[in-house]
Formats: C-alpha cells, structure tokens, sequence
C-alpha cells in the first residue's frame, strides 16, 4: 500500500479518495471495532505512524462494519472520551471526518475544523484530515500550505532549488552581543537562525550566561527574546535577573517542559527571534512515551527546535547536561545536529570561567572567552595573559611560562612541574590542565634522549589558573619544567617558552609565531626560547633558537 498525500491544483481532477490516503490499517481497525484492547497494539500504533495505510482500505472495513452515521457516531464518542488513549481519541476524530465527508458529501462545519486544529497529540494527521476538508471545500491553497508544512508536497509544487552563486540565497545577517569575550567565541556575533548548545557543570553559570547574553541582544536589536525554563520556576529566574540587575521587558519568560508549548508559544508570537532553552534534557515530546531526559527525547526534541529555529530565523541557544566524564549528555547527534557547541570551563572553587568553542560552523573554533564570576554575574576579562601568570618576586623552580593560542588569540599561561622521590612500585603521575598521555611522552623522551630517568620518581604537571591546553606547541614548555624540578635551577628571567617536541627529541615549528611573541613582549618578557628552523619576525625580545631537547639543559640559569 502506498502512502502520502496527493494534492493537485483541479478539483475536478482529483476525487476525495485521492486526496489523502494516509489513514488507519488492519491494526486500528482490530483495536476499534474488534475490541481487542491489547496494549501491544496501542503501542504499536502510538510509535509508528507506518500503520495508517490506505484511504481506500480503511473505508471498505468502515463499510463493512457498520453503517456510516453508525460509525461516525462512535468516533465522535472515542473522541470525547477522555480515558481513551490519546492516540485513539485523535485517530477518532480523524476518522469521524473521514465518514461525514463520505456519508452525505456537504461542507463540514468551522467547529469540526477548529477541534482538529486544536489536536495537539499528532498535528500531523489532524493537518491531513483538515487537508481533505478544505479540498471538499475547494480551499486550494490552505491545502497546499499544510502540504508543506507536514513535509508532503503536490505534484504541481516541485521542490525548488538555488544556485551557489545565485542572488536569490540571502546570507543571514549576525547581531553583536556587545561583549567582545562573547562575540569573540561566537565568530563576530550570533547567527540568525543558528542553533547553539552550551555545556558545562552544574552551578558554574551557564543559565546566569544565557540571561546576560538575552538581556544585551534584546538591547541591541529590535526584536524580543523567549527563556524557556524546565529547572527553575519563573520566580526563581526573575529573581537571578534582579541579581544581575535585569530587567527588560523584552525578554518573555516560560517555565515548561513541553515542547508543544514552546513550539506553540513561537507560532503565536512572530516579534520573538531570539529562544532560550534551559535545558534540552527537561524538555519532553507528548508523542514519545519515554522520559525526559532519555536518548529518544533529547534527539527529538532537539530536532524539532533546530528546525523551527532555521524555519522562523529564531536563533537558539540550548542549556546542555554533561556526564561525569565531562561530555554533553544524550547521544553525539546533539552535538551534529547543532550549529555551535560552547563548553562552559572552570572550577566552582575558581572565580574565572572559560567559555570554549568546540565546534562553529559559522566561524573558527577553539576560540576562549574569559570571564571572572563576581556578584554581579559574569563579568569579562580583558587580559586573559595576565589572569594565567603568577607574579613572582623572584625566580621559581620548576615553572615555564608558556606561550599559547587559543582560537585566533595568543594567551600566556604557566606550567608548573615537581618531581618527587618516593617509595611505591609504580610512581604517581598527575596531570592538571593537560592530556596525562602526552606527558608520558615526554617523559619517555627525557629518559631515552636525554638520559633522564624519571621511572623511579613521581611527576605532577599543574596548568596555573585552571585553563587547559590541548595543542602540541606546550611539549617543550613542559620539558623544560621537568628539567628545571630535576636539576633544581629556574629558568632565565622574563623567558617564554614554545614548541613541539618528537620522538626524536626533535623541535619542530609552531604556528603564529609572530603572534606569540608580541603577546609575550606586551607583557614585558625580554627572551623567548624557539624552534631553531623558524621564521620570525623582527621583535625587541632575545630569540633563544633550539633544534633538540637535549639543548635545554644549556639555558638555565647556573648562576
């Protein structure tokens, strides 16, 4: 049996039979008229919408079942009755049409219209049965736009397509936030009709972001903001907005969990652009029997808002849950479907907050913006450099100040490094603020290249100011800090330090060098220890140049 509707612009050359034949099989008819109250049926039925087969099949078991007032009678009973299973209440009324359409053939009234409108359990086979209404009505074009809006199209209604290059593709326009951290991480400001997801622990601030962030686009821009809540009550929204000292009477509040209500509160209300979700894994689909929470539902309802987010331009901005391991909880779909994924970093202890770019399609990723968390709210940091170095009236064993990139801007930051004897059979390794595996590595290069033996000693690796390195560049920056906790003597004043060590105890370029040094002379440093085959730029700063890790040895400071 073939499915789907078949709309064409002549009524006369469509007949009703033709003009939906999406409705109910063998297992609705056993359920209805068989009696058969099996939940295995019902079940079947609310999951898979594959049953609703032929229009023709379902009328000959109508017809010979019963006469047809009989059965629109029944039907307009099970519509009613509240106890009955949703999907069987819907199914009803869907059919309760069908059979007034085909018992007399005269124009069904407003009221019958308005109660399939107002379905809220499967909009899509009400919007059908209104479909075959309005075509028995010869309401052409309202049956064209549902067709469009169930994601079915006519014949005489291709799918269109656009040229690359065309002028016809209108690029969509950004909004700045007015705070640089902010656009910085976003790519130049938010997209209209992006999807966003933000990640982070609990209680490190992501919903006191999400307000500051509705509260200066709504400033900025002419149009209103929805914050849909599905943790907090609205007075308790209301009252972190007096905190942050809040209050724009564009921005609309919604504490709900149902994605019907979010996507029915869009519709009605146009001047929204800008929508909130605080969080995806409280929202729940009524059409999905599992929680909220659960794989099912974070994917659909996720799907539905990014679909609704690109079809009115409404940028989104969706609160994430993450695991004990740090991951976005739900499936990796989330993160696919999503047009930008932020995670919100940094210890509940710590004052300071970095907000990462994992993934932009609208701008580079890996970008950081810096916050400091203050009573206030989250206020942004203008140097991040100076935030990440320690001051020191003196010179320290053990510490590297390592030049870095984050994005596309340059941060200094210090590594910090103690080597300790000990009695146990496997020594201790702990890592903070970078991959515990890479700092095998470079252990096993110090003791095969350099002929310094760590097997025996236990090793802790600490990132200064909770930041978090990923890129390769930092190696030689944690070997020197290994070399100067064994060997006890500090590294040369004011000296940063960048590049990335091989197997071969090799170091080899960085990228943005240049970068990296002018961020290193703003802050006063006088030498900076480099690959030795690099192409630098003419700077005020001393270049110690070095081609192999041995040759750190030969920089410290014996004084």
């Amino acid at each position: 049996m073939e499915s789907g509707p078949y709309l064409s612009s002549s009524v006369a050359d469509h007949p009703l039979r033709s003009a939906i034949d999406h409705c109910l099989g063998d297992k609705f008819y056993e359920v209805l008229f068989l009696k058969k109250d099996s939940k295995p049926l019902l079940e079947e039925i609310d999951s898979n919408w594959g049953y609703l087969a032929n229009f023709e099949h379902a009328f000959n078991h109508i017809s010979d079942s019963m006469p047809t007032d009989t059965a629109s009678i029944i039907y307009n009973d099970l519509a009613d009755d509240k106890d009955a299973p949703n999907v069987l209440r819907e199914l009803a009324q869907y059919l309760e049409v069908m059979s007034l359409l085909h018992s007399n053939g005269e124009k069904i009234n407003k009221d019958k219209i308005d109660n399939l409108e107002s379905s809220a359990v499967y909009p899509y086979s009400s919007q059908e049965a209104i479909a075959v209404v309005k075509i028995h009505n010869n309401d052409i074009k309202v049956v064209e736009e549902i067709a469009v809006k169930t994601g079915k199209r006519s014949i005489s209604a291709p799918i269109l397509i656009k040229t690359l290059s065309g002028s016809e593709i209108i690029t969509p326009s950004r909004f700045l936030i007015g705070v640089e951290e902010l656009d910085r991480v976003f790519g130049g400001g938010i997209v209209q009709g992006a999807s966003i997801l933000i990640g982070g622990e609990p209680g490190i601030g992501k919903s006191t972001l999400l307000l500051r962030i509705a509260a200066n686009v709504v400033q900025l821009s002419s149009f209103e903001c929805l914050y849909v809540s599905g943790e907090e009550s609205l007075e308790q929204v209301s009252l972190r907005a007096k905190r942050l000292k809040i209050n724009e009477p564009k921005i609309k509040l919604l504490s709900t969990v149902s994605l019907t209500d979010v996507v029915a509160t869009i519709k009605e209300n146009k001047s929204i652009k800008f929508l909130v979700i605080d969080s995806i894994q409280t929202m729940y689909d009524s059409r999905i029997t599992s929680a909220p929470g659960t794989v099912t539902q974070v994917r659909t309802c996720a799907h539905e808002l990014t679909i609704l987010a690109k079809q009115y331009g409404i940028s989104l901005l969706i609160v994430g849950h993450i695991t004990k391991d740090g991951q976005i909880a739900g499936p990796k779909t989330l993160e696919h479907m999503v047009d930008t994924v932020l995670y919100f970093e940094g210890e509940n202890s710590n004052q300071y907050r970095i907000l990462r770019t994992i993934k932009n399609r609208f701008g580079p990723a890996n970008e950081i913006g810096v916050f400091e968390m203050s009573e206030a709210g989250l206020v942004p940091v203008d140097n991040p450099s100076s935030l990440f170095l320690m001051a020191h009236d003196r010179e320290v064993v053990g510490s590297a100040v390592f030049a870095g990139i984050e994005g596309s801007r340059p941060i200094l930051m210090e590594v910090q490094a103690l080597i300790a004897g000990t009695n146990m059979a496997t020594p201790r390794r702990a890592v903070v603020g970078w991959d515990i595996n890479r700092l095998a590595m470079i252990i096993a290069v110090l003791n095969a290249r350099c002929k310094m033996f760590l097997h025996d000693k236990e090793v802790y690796l600490n990132i200064a100011g909770g930041l978090k390195i990923q890129e390769p560049s930092a190696d030689l920056a944690v070997a020197a800090s290994l070399i100067s906790s064994v060997v006890n003597l500090p590294l040369p004043t004011s000296s940063i330090i960048c590049g990335e060590v091989a197997l071969s105890g090799e170091i080899r370029n960085v990228s943005h060098a240049d970068l990296r040094l002018k961020e290193a002379q703003k802050l006063g440093f006088k030498k900076a220890i480099m690959p030795k085959n690099g192409n630098y730029s003419s700077h005020d700063i001393e270049i110690i140049k070095l081609s192999h890790v041995r040759e750190l040895r030969e920089v410290f400071n014996y004084n």
